[in-house]
């Protein structure tokens, strides 16, 4: 019956805009309030982040303290920043993973533990490579995103280099962090000896101090304070400058270390002790390291801190 089927086909039409209306005055005006309010930032209030804080930042000076804690909270309240982190732990695991599949099972005989040794002591260049990209992207980044506001700081009771300070030490612990779980991981995971992977982690360590006073150095010498994110600024072509920096601050490191490598390859190969003078072989030049990465802390945050507050403050 064809006004039977309109009939039933009218109603349930009906039905439906009934029950659509129903829900819509049960989920639909809440859930449009809660789009139209800023989302509650439950990591930023929590009590056990200000009691680390509180810790970490007690060697700081009041205001030092109070910068280095408006910059965590701000991290973690804006996604676009700490939804970062996950890119960085993909990269790290890519690069555990990569050295992983490296086809160092044919490296046998009296010569492969040295070659694996080798390749090793290599991977600790792609080791600071990216630390020096996560730099780029959270330290080099830290003085342009004061943005326009950069007014209130300069005004304020703090010197430059106690800023830049500020601005170093939140991101300091990660920084050693990656860098001492890929060299560590990546050495073992080559096969490499105790040795080159105690020397592994004390690189990744020094290395971690020299990038992050390299990167807020040379980010408070060209900062951006118009940027409207900071993926802009760490593709800016002052990010690249000190990417050239960054790396050429690696691959001396690097350098200063093959003689300290190829004499424990070399006593180790003979099966004896160092002597005297491979002992001064071995120890200067980690000395050297040591000097050249607190120099790339220290020096780029004076230079950064002398430009920063020589700079006009930007316009509103």
């Amino acid at each position: 019956m064809p006004w039977l089927e309109l009939g039933l086909l009218t109603t349930a039409g009906l039905a439906a805009m009934a029950v659509a209306r129903w829900l819509t005055a049960i989920f639909y005006d809440e859930g449009r309030s809660r789009a139209q309010t800023a989302r509650s930032a439950r990591l930023a209030q929590a009590g056990w982040l200000d009691v680390l804080l509180n810790l970490w930042t007690r060697p700081l000076s009041p205001v030092a303290r109070a910068i280095v804690i408006k910059d965590v909270k701000a991290f973690v309240r804006d996604p676009s920043q700490w939804s970062q982190v996950f890119l960085v732990g993909a990269i790290v695991v890519i690069a555990v993973v990569s050295a992983a599949a490296m086809p160092v099972d044919f490296m046998r005989g009296p010569y492969g533990a040295y070659m694996r040794e080798s390749l090793a002591f290599g991977s600790l260049a792609l080791v600071g490579f990216i630390m020096a990209s996560v730099a780029t992207r959270f330290q080099f980044t830290a003085t342009s995103l004061e943005g326009r506001a950069f007014w209130v700081v300069r005004t304020g009771p703090i010197t430059a280099e106690e800023l830049l300070w500020a601005k170093v030490w939140p991101s300091l612990v990660p920084m050693v962090f990656v860098g001492e779980l890929m060299a560590i991981s990546t050495t073992v995971v080559l096969g490499a000896g105790p040795v080159l992977v105690a020397l592994a982690a004390f690189t990744a360590f020094f290395l971690a101090l020299g990038i992050s006073g390299l990167a807020v150095g040379v980010g408070a010498v060209y900062p951006d304070f118009k940027a409207d994110n900071a993926a802009r600024v760490a593709a800016s072509p002052a990010a690249m400058v000190f990417m050239v920096c960054a790396l050429v601050l690696v691959f001396a490191v690097a350098s200063v270390e093959l003689l300290p490598v190829g004499i424990s390859m070399y006593v180790r190969f003979h099966e004896r002790s160092p002597t005297s003078l491979e002992w001064v072989g071995i120890v200067a030049p980690l000395i050297l390291v040591v000097l050249i990465c607190l120099a790339a802390m220290v020096g780029p945050i004076r230079w950064g801190a002398r430009k920063l507050w020589e700079r006009e403050l930007p316009n509103s």
